[in-house]
């Protein structure tokens, strides 16, 4: 889960922006050096107690990720750390859900979240150089009344109805162990015929059959330590998962460029024929009188999307997902 723990967001270099998600793994690995540093200061007053995933994806690569994340006090400094939580997302690709979200007292007391300690913030808007991000939201929830001893639980759904690329179905999470993960329980399932691959290291990954479909589960565990951030890759000892359906990089970048040249070849204006690239341009055609609607035979509502290069074509913008420097880990 990309769970903020309490602190402030530093927004992405502008080179990130718009990334797959494995682009977010490189931030991260720039990060882990601030990480280390953490250690002994954030172990020493909050820890993670559960981390609960279930990832359902559907033959078109949607997916739908039920998560549960249940963090403990331990010191008044860490109770104000695990009395707040936020989840980002994008709007263009994805919606979340607040299922249940509250306060457990050590007496056993349940204090739910009002309604107004939940709250939503459409896109990210940085000053000077920072990049901004229009097409991201970010849910904040602060729970009531979080003192030592007490644990909050925050349960979510999240729903991506739209993949990062055409047919991608992918999963991807890491644990950073600035405090102690006590359990981390990780469900995939997706139909045979999508072809879903797990890779795992410093989890327990145990595959079933579910009929139609394969079930991956995963587990671990994690004390507080120091990740070591000498490596060239410095994600390699953090316990982590992978899930795809395509086999290797070279698979991904040439789907990544085939997006990238679709939009790079769509006409400059509705209804004209003149193109981005000048390379391969195609025959020149007879003027034809521009359309009032909208594109040639089409409505300015939905514009065509075949090969002339008298309609409009129309492409999705590309996402990536913000992951922070904390504690964490992510269903989807």
């Amino acid at each position: 889960m990309e769970i903020s723990h309490g602190r402030q967001r530093r927004p992405a270099p502008a080179c990130l922006r718009r990334r797959p998600a494995w682009c977010a793994l490189l931030w991260l690995a720039l990060c882990l050096p601030a990480a280390a540093q953490d250690l002994g200061v954030q172990s020493a007053h909050w820890k993670v107690n559960r981390v609960e995933s279930a990832t359902r994806f559907a033959a078109d690569a949607s997916s739908v990720a039920d998560y549960m994340l249940e963090r403990e006090a331990l010191s008044e400094q860490g109770a104000q750390t695990v009395g707040k939580a936020s989840r980002a997302y994008n709007r263009a690709l994805q919606r979340h859900e607040v299922v249940e979200a509250y306060t457990l007292k050590v007496d056993g007391r349940k204090l739910p979240v009002a309604a107004d300690a939940i709250q939503v913030q459409s896109g990210v808007a940085a000053s000077g150089a920072n990049p901004s991000m229009p097409e991201m939201a970010i849910v904040l929830v602060t729970f009531p009344d979080v003192q030592r001893g007490d644990r909050t639980v925050l349960r979510g759904r999240l729903i991506t109805h739209t993949p990062m690329l055409p047919g991608w179905a992918q999963s991807v999470d890491l644990i950073v162990p600035v405090v102690a993960f006590d359990q981390v329980a990780i469900r995939i399932e997706a139909p045979k015929a999508l072809g879903l691959k797990v890779f795992s290291d410093g989890f327990t990954l145990q595959q079933e059959d579910g009929g139609d479909s394969a079930v991956w589960q995963l587990r671990a565990s994690s004390p507080a330590r120091v990740p070591d951030p000498s490596p060239a890759n410095s994600l390699t000892g953090l316990p982590r998962f992978y899930a795809s359906v395509w086999n290797d990089h070279a698979q991904l970048a040439r789907a990544y460029a085939e997006q990238a040249n679709a939009r790079r070849w769509s006409p400059t204006k509705c209804g004209s024929s003149r193109w981005r690239s000048r390379a391969a341009r195609p025959p020149r055609a007879k003027k034809r009188p521009r359309s009032t609607t909208g594109c040639a035979g089409t409505s300015a509502t939905s514009p065509s999307i075949s090969g002339s290069a008298a309609s409009c074509r129309t492409t999705s913008p590309g996402s990536w997902e913000i992951a922070t420097a904390t504690a964490r880990t992510r269903p989807s």
